[in-house]
C-alpha cells in the first residue's frame, strides 16, 4: 500500500462524492498493488473546477484533444478513457494520472502538492462531471497499479 500521504485533487468542498474500483468491480477499497486497474472517481457540481497536484513531481505527459476515445490503459498508455490528461512522475518510481482535465501545465514542468495542474474538462462518456486518478508504477512491460490513502484538501 502506497505510505506517502496523497492529497485529493481539487480544493476543499469542490468534490460532491468519490468513488474507488478495481477491474471494473464497484465499490471497491483496495488493499494491496494489483495488475487490475484501480481507479478513483472523484465528482463535481460543475466543469470550472481546478485540478490540484496531489504530490509533487515532475509533470512527464499533458495531452489535450478535444475528441475522446476508449482504450485499454495497457495497450495505449496515451488514451485511457479520454485523451485529455497530466501524468506526474512523483521521483521515486510513481506516478499519478489524472483524466478529464484541461492542462495548464508541460512536460517538463515541477509541480508541489496541491499545484493546479489543469481545469476539469467535461467531455467524457458520463453526465456528471469527474475526475479519473491512477497511482501506478512501471515494472518492465507492466503497469502495476497502487491503492491510495487521500488525505482532505487543506485549501
Amino acid at each position: 500500500m502506497a505510505s506517502t500521504v496523497y492529497h485529493e485533487p481539487h480544493l476543499r468542498g469542490a468534490s460532491t462524492g468519490k468513488m474507488c474500483t478495481i477491474g471494473g468491480i464497484l465499490p471497491w477499497e483496495p488493499k494491496s498493488e494489483s495488475e487490475h486497474e484501480i481507479e478513483y472517481q472523484f465528482y463535481f457540481r460543475s466543469m470550472q473546477i481546478p485540478i490540484l497536484a496531489s504530490r509533487s513531481g515532475m509533470v512527464v505527459r499533458a495531452k489535450y484533444k478535444t475528441t475522446n476515445f476508449w482504450h485499454n490503459f495497457m495497450d495505449d498508455w496515451d488514451s485511457i478513457h479520454s485523451t485529455n490528461y497530466v501524468v506526474v512522475d512523483h521521483g521515486d518510481g510513481t506516478c499519478a494520472k489524472y483524466v478529464h482535465i484541461n492542462p495548464d501545465v508541460r512536460c517538463g514542468d515541477k509541480v508541489s502538492t496541491g499545484d493546479p495542474l489543469g481545469n476539469l474538462y467535461g467531455k467524457s462518456w458520463y453526465t456528471d462531471p469527474h475526475l479519473h486518478f491512477y497511482l501506478f508504477r512501471l515494472n518492465e512491460d507492466k503497469i502495476i497499479f497502487m491503492p491510495v490513502k487521500f488525505e482532505a484538501a487543506k485549501k
